[in-house]
């Protein structure tokens, strides 16, 4: 008897590892693919936007790399508010209380402002080799865009092909 109930815990423990384990690597393998998908779709954005604005190469490299610099700082910003969120979520769970609450809500909204005022320099820096037109251009395409991808992703999920979408009204 005890050598069979031995061989459970050992059986059990050893799953419990393996499914462990295996869900890890499944994250890990998903984060991942999440990454790839991230940089191809703003690689994406930035060729349609080049190609929208109508730039000419000196104006696309440099355009390039400065957009380039300001979505690393973002990258950097959203990367601080997500552990911020996941820390409230965390407080929330353990109810910490009004204090800390108030804490990580107060560094959330500092980050969100921050984002802003990135945002904001960065459309301003534009200035020197983009007219207001283009840079405006940039404001109203950054937004089409990201609706159009989270369209064709709902259209997506939800089973109907994105080309049985009727195409957005300009």
């Amino acid at each position: 008897m005890k050598k069979m109930i031995i061989i459970l815990l050992v059986f059990s423990f050893s799953s419990s590892f393996y499914a462990q384990s295996r869900k890890n690597n499944m994250m890990r393998m998903h984060d991942r693919m999440m990454r790839n998908h991230s940089r191809e779709l703003r690689m994406l954005e930035q060729l349609k936007l080049i190609e929208y604005l109508k730039l000419d190469e000196n104006q696309a490299v440099r355009f390039s790399a400065r957009r380039n610099k300001y979505l690393a700082e973002q990258d950097s910003l959203l990367r601080i508010k997500r552990n911020l969120t996941d820390s409230l979520s965390a407080l929330i769970a353990d109810h910490a209380g009004n204090r800390s609450y108030k804490k990580i809500v107060n560094q959330i909204f500092e980050t969100d402002k921050t984002l802003i005022t990135q945002k904001k320099s960065f459309l301003k820096n534009l200035s020197d080799f983009l007219s207001q037109e283009q840079i405006a251009k940039i404001v109203v395409f950054e937004n089409r865009f990201k609706k159009d991808i989270m369209r064709m992703m709902f259209k997506r999920r939800s089973g109907l092909n994105p080309k049985d979408v009727p195409p957005r009204e300009e």
